[in-house]
């Protein structure tokens, strides 16, 4: 493979894939990280059958988790401003099997994501129900 070829596949990597990449889909493949922020919420709430719904604070999860989800958990119980939000959108479910872990008496779990693009904006709230295996 000649220069002109190397030059090619240079510009799909660097420039045609991560633009298309935007374009078609959410970005996954674009050069994102931390280049914007957002504002975010966390809700978790736990039950069982025929008992009541207890709410889980996603701080006592972090700390259950350990590692960088303590930290990126931490605080969400309000709104946190910050660049993780298409992150824990796009693993609510995840969240709430770690949250059945943690309440194993749990049969299931409410995930409850808000989050506003500044802090004038409306909330989108994106919400899971995940059912918690059995005992």
């Amino acid at each position: 493979m000649g220069r002109t070829g190397h030059v090619l596949i240079g510009f799909v990597v660097v420039f045609a894939l991560p633009i298309a990449s935007r374009v078609v889909g959410r970005g996954g493949v674009a050069f994102t990280m931390y280049s914007r922020s957002a504002s975010y919420r966390l809700r978790l709430t736990t039950g069982s059958d025929g008992g009541p719904a207890r709410p889980l604070a996603p701080t006592e999860l972090g700390v259950f988790i350990g590692g960088s989800a303590a930290e990126v958990l931490a605080g969400t119980e309000q709104f946190r401003h910050g660049p993780f939000d298409a992150f824990l959108r796009g693993r609510l479910d995840d969240i709430a099997r770690r949250a059945c872990r943690l309440r194993p008496e749990a049969r299931w779990v409410e995930v409850t994501f808000d989050e506003r693009s500044h802090l004038d904006a409306p909330p989108v709230t994106t919400h899971r129900r995940v059912p918690c295996p059995g005992p």
